[in-house]
């Protein structure tokens, strides 16, 4: 099944986790999850695969139960079809970020993810039908538990 028209339902329900865990439920969403997951899709990942054709969907949903094996949040947009978290090679990840901020890109939240400002792990995006907060939002790992902090459009397009 496609979510949209570069994006299977398999590429998003991707997970190592629920691979491992024998989790089918992973792979099977309900109905009630690929409405939001081909909003996402839609409107905000086919915009990136146009800009950053290598771009890698490194998380897209996760079923509660592999969202708890993570340690992921209980209200963690993953778990409602409603995000992703993604990544470039060619780049650093932030060029994502600003990516989106560029070519407004609609989206609810971004968080930019581990590692640095200048050199983040990921960029989680998330999108939602019904309103979009355009929040963002800095992850920052280095205690062993995320620490967020907010960010402002100008703080993102500032990074080199």
């Amino acid at each position: 099944m496609n979510l949209s028209s570069r994006i299977t339902l398999e590429q998003f329900t991707k997970s190592d986790v629920g691979t491992r865990a024998h989790i089918e439920e992973q792979f099977n969403p309900p109905q009630n999850i690929i409405e939001p997951a081909k909003a996402l899709c839609e409107n905000v990942i086919e915009k990136l695969f146009n800009l950053f054709p290598d771009l890698h969907i490194n998380s897209g949903y996760r079923c509660p139960k592999v969202n708890a094996l993570i340690g992921g949040s209980a209200t963690s947009q993953h778990c409602k079809g409603e995000a992703v978290d993604v990544s470039i090679k060619s780049l650093s990840n932030i060029k994502i970020a600003q990516a989106v901020l560029f070519a407004k890109i609609p989206f609810d939240q971004m968080i930019i993810e581990g590692g640095t400002m200048e050199k983040p792990v990921w960029i989680h995006l998330s999108y939602s039908k019904f309103a979009n907060r355009a929040q963002i939002l800095r992850a920052d790992f280095s205690t062993g538990k995320a620490v967020y902090t907010g960010l402002t459009p100008k703080q993102i397009q500032e990074v080199k």
